[in-house]
């Protein structure tokens, strides 16, 4: 999946579990709706400002938006992340393999038992 793509999907999806709107997301990172639609459409690439101001907002990582990246995430995010799209746990490539779904579930049933 493409960079931009990626992006734009995991900003909607962090996004819908921590904001109840694009209009209450946009009002608190301080930007107009529509620029907001834009980065989540993939249609323009977001502010990094912004992005940073996200992350903390939300309990995200830049890594997490931009290469689904699940360490450092928040684990009640995280959590509610793989609940609601589970793909996250499928490897990227061939080669990435069993490891990281491993590891991946590994991290999910740590976070089941806490």
């Amino acid at each position: 999946m493409a960079a931009k793509t990626t992006l734009a999907r995991n900003l909607r999806w962090v996004r819908e579990i921590t904001f109840n709107s694009q209009t209450e997301c946009a009002r608190v990172m301080g930007v107009q709706v529509g620029r907001w639609c834009h980065w989540e459409k993939g249609i323009r690439r977001p502010d990094p400002d912004v992005m940073a101001r996200f992350c903390v907002a939300t309990g995200v990582t830049l890594d997490f938006l931009y290469r689904s990246d699940l360490r450092g995430v928040a684990e009640d995010v995280a959590f509610h992340l793989l609940g609601s799209h589970p793909e996250l746990l499928l490897p990227r490539s061939a080669s990435a393999g069993r490891a990281r779904v491993r590891k991946a579930a590994q991290s999910t049933c740590q976070m089941a038992d806490a």
